[in-house]
């Protein structure tokens, strides 16, 4: 499992493109689920978590993902969280933590929008 510390702002969006392959190439992720879990304590109930999101897959057959937190998502106290994306294939079969580490969210400045 890779960890990933990353910061951002608070009530700020962010955005990755997720990529699924081995040594032959991109995974098919056909009705796969990949969820984003972020607590304050490693111990806290998936009920409590502060953030809880599923990735959109966007190319099944080429292994390919999106991960999108909202302005909403990161309307958070500023603190650092504990964080992991695990993924559940489509059989259910299979379940996988890929990557853990810690989201650090920063006080902002401007707080309008306008």
């Amino acid at each position: 499992m890779d960890i990933f510390n990353f910061e951002i702002t608070r009530g700020n969006t962010w955005k990755r493109d997720l990529y699924f392959s081995d040594d032959d190439g991109p995974i098919d992720i056909t009705g796969w689920k990949i969820l984003f879990t972020a607590k304050e304590k490693i111990t806290d109930l998936d009920a409590s978590a502060k953030i809880a999101v599923a990735a959109t897959i966007t190319d099944a057959t080429n292994g390919k993902a999106t991960l999108s937190l909202s302005v909403t998502n990161t309307d958070l106290p500023p603190a650092s969280y504990i964080y992991d994306i695990k993924i559940v294939t489509a059989s259910a079969i299979d379940e996988l933590t890929i990557v853990s580490g810690n989201i650090t969210i920063l006080s902002g400045v401007t707080l309008r929008d306008a």
